[in-house]
């Protein structure tokens, strides 16, 4: 791999996984020629995947691959307590009685307009609303609950190192 990728530095008596936690520690890196029998590490920054390299004797080539995903979730938020949107506010695109909260979550899931909810907990009463501001404007009021939907995001990231072919 000497002629095809740079080499940024030299690491002697590594560990394979030492190797790989040098490499990461070194901006660009994303290969390394791995000396096992004589513990030897050089990292290097390959332009290219998989990396090219001249077969040498003892070494080996590893690559290193960092995946990264992001998920976007829907994400229920009591806004307020003692307090509901009302029509003034948001508009109503449907309600139920005597509904608990979890079918109340569902069924606006299940409008493709809902994205809020007035809950009522004492009486179990459920208006879906539809609101055009987040978080929704609300009023006070008595054995009521405001929900509405946001989006949270989460990331996972993954390295890998694998010899490459």
């Amino acid at each position: 791999m000497v002629a095809y990728c740079t080499g940024l530095g030299y690491e002697s008596s590594a560990t394979l996984s030492g190797c790989e936690s040098y490499c990461l520690s070194i901006s660009g890196c994303n290969a390394v020629d791995w000396h096992p029998g004589k513990l030897q590490c050089t990292p290097r920054q390959c332009s290219y995947y998989p990396p090219k390299y001249a077969s040498h004797s003892g070494w080996e080539v590893w690559a290193i691959t960092t995946e990264t995903s992001t998920t976007t979730n829907l994400v229920w938020v009591k806004v307020a307590s003692e307090s509901l949107m009302g029509d003034v506010n948001c508009a109503e695109v449907g309600s139920d009685e005597s509904v608990t909260w979890s079918l109340c979550e569902s069924a606006c899931l299940a409008l493709s307009s809902c994205n809020a909810i007035d809950f009522s907990y004492g009486g179990t009463r459920c208006t879906y609303r539809h609101c055009t501001t987040y978080p929704p404007n609300y009023q006070s009021a008595s054995g009521w609950e405001v929900w509405a939907i946001t989006t949270g995001t989460s990331t996972t990231t993954n390295t890998t190192i694998h010899v490459a072919e």
